[in-house]
């Protein structure tokens, strides 16, 4: 848990960096973040669904 809260503020404090230097590149990160999130949920549902099956 504390791992993931690790992350989480490493990459908001990414974010907030470019976002200072070029607010363009935040829509940017902000949409492949969307994306990467969608796909760790995903993956981790179907991971316990196949567990729970075997």
């Amino acid at each position: 848990m504390k791992v993931r809260i690790a992350i989480i503020t490493t990459v908001l404090l990414i974010g907030v960096v470019l976002y200072i230097i070029d607010p363009q590149w935040w829509i940017i990160v902000a949409f492949v973040f969307s994306f990467v999130i969608l796909f760790v949920i995903t993956a981790i549902f179907l991971l316990k669904r196949w567990r729970e099956k075997s």
